[in-house]
């Protein structure tokens, strides 16, 4: 099943359902890493109800196919619902966990939730700030046109790097 990443890299419609039709007769789909792969790729082929069949069918989920889930409907405009996915998360999450929710704010609008939760995820979730966390978070607010926000961001940035270089 090597052949899956390729498929969804290059989003192959018609390979990728052959394979994802080959992956499911086989009962492929119900590995936590096919089935994770098969979401992605049906992401990429604007599948969505594809990618939650995919999902809901895997009987293991493990934060990779919850993130790969999330980030799935966030780049489809469904911040709420990947939202919703988050509070339902049976994995733990973890900093790909927020950045996939920065993006899925981003698409959709989701200014206050997207601030909520990176003001949140260290005491909450107990995940430290990364860089792309700032700056998924200073597009959010860019776009939005929060732009005093946003360069306090970037300053506090700014201000952590010159801690570890220092």
């Amino acid at each position: 099943m090597t052949v899956l990443p390729g498929c969804a890299a290059l989003t192959t419609l018609v390979q990728g359902k052959e394979i994802r039709a080959y992956a499911i007769s086989n009962s492929l789909a119900l590995d936590v890493i096919v089935g994770s792969t098969l979401v992605n790729m049906n992401k990429k082929s604007y599948c969505l109800n594809l990618s939650r069949k995919v999902f809901n069918e895997m009987p293991n989920k493990n934060v990779i196919a919850w993130n790969v889930l999330i980030i799935t409907y966030g780049m489809h405009e469904k911040g709420e619902e990947a939202l919703e996915l988050f509070k339902k998360i049976e994995a733990e999450p973890n900093e790909v966990t927020f950045t996939t929710l920065f993006v899925a704010c981003n698409h959709s609008g989701l200014i206050n939730e997207g601030l909520t939760l990176f003001y949140r995820m260290k005491n909450d979730h107990g995940i430290e700030l990364t860089s792309d966390h700032c700056i998924f978070v200073v597009d959010l607010l860019g776009r939005a046109g929060q732009l005093e926000e946003a360069y306090e961001i970037v300053k506090t940035m700014l201000a952590e790097l010159h801690k570890v270089f220092a």
